[in-house]
């Protein structure tokens, strides 16, 4: 790559960057932290973000936070931008996945603030048609949202485990909707059971985006963790993670995790212990009232 460019790409990115601190200081604010400063705490994967408090901080700020998020729904990767970042495939595609993430963020979060959102109802319509099916599912979850339908018929899509791509994208629509889809569990846990381990891995996100009925989702989901398979491993921690104190019941089992063998789960792991431990009333194992 000729120096002219390099310098052009360099441009362009301190452009980016200028733009993200002055997106993270400006716009409404909730509880001292600015609409930017809510929005990109995804980015911090060692603490990630609340549903609960994403939701409450979202739907407080309500019409205020529909611009910025219009904005960043409609943000796509910048062709010429990731022209420029060709001379280095890894840092384009850090680009394009960080660019698609906030707009996949920016459709859950429309869709979990409510009627304050309408204004973004076409926005959101346009994106069902991206070539990111990610971005495509998280709008469609959205809008149904926005229009108060149940998740009913995606989770009828769920019997049918014939095509494992289409099911493991329902799966994730699915999970979306949160505490909403809880009455998928029986065929979420039913899919673990299922030799296709991609049909597995998903369904495990699933129960952990809804987070509900703890004592049969528990004691099914642990055992993945002593899984041979790494995804399989991370998938259930993650769940795991999401059920926070009510998964006590596998506290055992995560704590033997804190020695796996990938970072990613113990990092998790080390959360998840943070969650239980932290919880009203718990008492570590092996102690007792003085």
């Amino acid at each position: 790559m000729r120096k002219w460019q390099k310098a052009i790409a360099a441009a362009a990115l301190l452009a980016a960057l200028i733009a993200l601190v002055w997106a993270w200081h400006s716009g409404p604010s909730y509880q001292g932290r600015s609409i930017g400063q809510w929005f990109y705490a995804a980015a911090d994967f060692s603490s990630p973000p609340d549903r609960d408090r994403d939701r409450e901080a979202f739907r407080a700020m309500g019409a205020q936070a529909v611009p910025f998020l219009i904005q960043k729904l409609e943000a796509a990767p910048s062709r010429e931008l990731m022209r420029w970042l060709s001379f280095s495939q890894t840092a384009s595609e850090i680009y394009r996945q960080r660019k698609e993430m906030w707009r996949d963020r920016a459709a859950y979060l429309l869709g979990e603030m409510g009627p304050a959102a309408k204004p973004a109802e076409t926005n959101l319509i346009r994106a069902t048609t991206s070539g990111n099916w990610y971005l495509q599912g998280a709008a469609q979850v959205a809008l149904m949202k926005l229009r108060q339908e149940p998740p009913d018929p995606l989770i009828e899509k769920l019997k049918d485990t014939s095509d494992w791509t289409a099911w493991y994208q329902n799966a994730l629509m699915v999970g979306a909707f949160g505490p909403g889809a809880e009455p998928a569990i029986p065929i979420l846990l039913d899919s673990l059971k299922h030799t296709n381990n991609i049909i597995q891995a998903h369904a495990l996100i699933a129960l952990g985006m809804i987070a509900r009925q703890p004592d049969q989702c528990v004691p099914v989901i642990a055992p993945f963790l002593s899984s041979p398979d790494v995804a399989l491993r991370q998938k259930a921690m993650y769940a795991l993670h999401e059920f926070g104190a009510n998964a006590l019941a596998a506290r055992s089992l995560i704590q033997i995790a804190l020695s796996d063998a990938d970072p990613w789960v113990r990092a998790r792991a080390r959360n998840a212990l943070k969650r239980i431990d932290g919880a009203p009333g718990f008492k570590p194992p092996g102690k007792t009232e003085p």
